[in-house]
């Protein structure tokens, strides 16, 4: 599917439990950071109702020579700096800055490395490394890839990473605005994160 033409001696398969691709020696993929995007989900009330936010500042690493959407997140590694929190509400970003990420260590920072990636040129899974609060976990992921985009789901449970304080923290200075209508104030642990990296092509 992501084969640019070219002689037999540049091309060659990789076999996978699901499916053959074709990878193209003259082709290599990059990061395109100005048509990426972060969204995150979080919980609050006993009913979960969603709120959802992104990070402006994202930087990923590819290697320097990707010759397929799935080769280049098989190798990818990133760095999340939360204090670029977004989520269309300046009150509420700095209420998250102050009272959740200032309450985690190394400054709430995020960092991720792609272990194990299975499946195909479509879609799949796989392993993430993940570092927060100084506490690092391997995390499950599933992947799609259509044309140059990447879509990366996982989910992350903050009490694998010790976030209880900081998930107290920010409860207890927004209680009223997590009560739903049994007068319960909860923010859930649970978040679901959703990447949509897109790739530059770039072939001889």
């Amino acid at each position: 599917m992501y084969s640019c033409g070219g002689s037999d001696e540049t091309t060659q398969q990789e076999n996978s439990d699901d499916a053959t691709f074709i990878i193209d020696k003259n082709c290599t993929y990059s990061y395109d950071a100005n048509a990426s995007s972060l969204k995150w989900t979080a919980f609050k009330t006993t009913d979960r109702l969603a709120v959802g936010g992104s990070f402006d500042s994202i930087a990923v690493t590819l290697l320097d020579t990707s010759y397929s959407p799935k080769e280049a997140l098989r190798n990818a590694s990133f760095t999340i700096f939360t204090n670029s929190v977004f989520t269309d509400n300046p009150a509420r970003d700095e209420t998250i800055r102050k009272f959740f990420f200032s309450s985690l260590k190394g400054d709430g920072t995020i960092i991720g490395e792609v272990k194990i990636v299975e499946g195909n040129d479509r879609e799949g899974g796989g392993t993430v490394k993940i570092k927060l609060n100084e506490v690092t976990r391997d995390i499950g992921f599933k992947y799609t890839i259509s044309g140059n985009e990447i879509v990366f789901n996982t989910k992350i449970n903050l009490n694998s990473f010790e976030g209880q304080e900081a998930l107290t923290s920010l409860n207890t200075n927004c209680n009223e605005v997590h009560k739903g209508a049994d007068g319960i104030s909860k923010l859930w642990p649970d978040l679901e994160i959703e990447v949509k990296a897109s790739l530059i092509k770039t072939c001889k």
